[in-house]
């Protein structure tokens, strides 16, 4: 009897949990000789506070162990801007920043024809740096969610 009560308690929150809304997944992309940047974007149901969830990860390509100090800074193109940044003053080991973002409307600027845009700019042996690319689509998928 116990168990069943736990079940019936807990069945509610399962079938919430698994309410098989589909989520749309995108990832756009871009290097250079430097730098592999990565934006993945999950889009929410509408009904939801947060409409669109990112992560951008930007890699070093080559050794990163003389980089002294990175900044990265992310913008779209679109009527009245819109931008974040944010900046490091150590590279880590393995070369890899990453960034969490929400509601930036990635993919509704993307699909406009409004250009999203990393910049990074780092120190290396006392030289100052600058990559500028502009994300492209390189993929989307559904997910239960």
């Amino acid at each position: 009897m116990r168990k069943q009560r736990l079940l019936l308690a807990a069945l509610p929150l399962i079938l919430i949990g698994c309410s098989g809304e589909t989520l749309q997944e995108y990832v756009f992309a871009a290097e250079t000789d430097s730098w592999e940047t990565e934006l993945f974007v999950e889009q929410h149901p509408a009904a939801e506070n947060i409409s669109e969830e990112a992560l951008l990860q930007v890699q070093h390509a080559g050794d990163s162990a003389d980089i002294e100090s990175v900044e990265v800074q992310l913008w779209i193109d679109r009527l009245g801007g819109g931008s974040t940044s944010t900046s490091l003053s150590y590279m880590p080991e393995d070369g890899s920043l990453e960034m969490l973002l929400s509601n930036y409307d990635f993919v509704y600027e993307e699909e406009k024809g409004n250009p999203i845009h990393v910049q990074v700019t780092w120190q290396e042996d006392q030289e100052e740096y600058t990559d500028e690319m502009v994300l492209e689509p390189a993929g989307s998928q559904e997910t239960e969610g």
